[in-house]
């Protein structure tokens, strides 16, 4: 049996993120197909991923089919999300309920059970690319009545690259436990602050600087950046360029890649710092200030 290809967490968010910079680049239709071209760049965008992750190199073939499956709990998770009764926790990405919903739900729908516990960390993400796609059905929870659809009609007008004699089903994905909350999750900045400066929330001067540094480096965006700065382009060199650095845990990178796509002068601030050590520190720091609300 050929091997497969392995995608992690983080596979999955230089896929997405390479997509959307594909759909700004006109290479996602009418009927929201992508074309070939599509995938070759995220062939491109994965190459020697498999160096981390695992399994067999990740090919157009391949990204065609993950995308397709990623579609798919994207649309189960969005059902989830909408039945009575059910919520979602922003911060570890999973679906909530009390046990008695949930229960009642696993006893008429036993397939939903891995969303009791598994997390779709990309949802944003993903429901800011395809968000009006695809068909999502009745989204009201009634454990007598069969289940919402699953299956993603526009999934089969996905332009299908050359198979490169690989079979589509080669594909594995570790399971995705819950991430830990933000608040729990201590950066490494936070050994800066004293006791009694935590509960004033004032930064040390190193932290301080930093941040006054990051706020001149945006002011100058601003200057000299028009909307181009803002291009979903921007925003995937950002990650492309976290993920290179290395210098993250995976909850920070999902963190991290959350705060890109909701401003985009984070990702033109990632970029526009040029020593790594420097640059992973304001990542932390912006990361410490939306765990704290600051």
């Amino acid at each position: 049996m050929a091997p497969r290809a392995v995608w992690s967490a983080t596979d999955d968010g230089t896929l997405i993120a390479t997509l959307g910079d594909q759909k700004a680049n006109g290479r996602m239709t009418s009927n929201s197909s992508w074309h070939s071209d599509a995938w070759v760049a995220a062939e491109k965008a994965l190459e020697d991923s498999e160096k981390a992750s695992g399994g067999a190199k990740k090919t157009s073939s391949s990204c065609h089919h993950r995308w397709t499956n990623l579609k798919k709990e994207w649309n189960i998770v969005k059902n989830l999300r909408g039945m009575s009764g059910m919520g979602w926790d922003q911060e570890k990405g999973v679906v909530t309920a009390s046990d008695d919903v949930w229960d009642k739900l696993l006893e008429a729908h036993p397939n939903y059970r891995k969303w009791r516990t598994a997390s779709f960390p990309h949802y944003d993400l993903m429901d800011d690319l395809v968000n009006g796609t695809v068909a999502t059905g009745q989204t009201a929870f009634h454990p007598s009545a069969p289940p919402p659809p699953t299956t993603n009609t526009a999934t089969q007008h996905d332009t299908q690259p050359s198979s490169e004699g690989e079979d589509n089903n080669h594909e594995e994905s570790p399971a995705a436990p819950a991430p830990t909350p933000l608040k729990r999750r201590v950066s490494a900045l936070e050994n800066d602050l004293s006791a009694s400066s935590r509960k004033k929330k004032k930064i040390s001067p190193a932290a301080e600087g930093m941040s006054s540094m990051a706020t001149a480096i945006m002011h100058l965006g601003d200057r000299l950046g028009g909307p181009a700065n803002a291009s979903p382009e921007r925003r995937r060199e950002a990650i492309q360029l976290i993920l290179k650095d290395g210098e993250l845990d995976s909850d920070d990178e999902v963190d991290a890649f959350q705060l890109i796509r909701q401003d985009s002068r984070v990702a033109d601030t990632v970029l526009a710092i040029t020593p790594k050590a420097k640059r992973s520190r304001y990542i932390r720091v912006e990361l410490s200030n939306a765990r704290t609300g600051n």
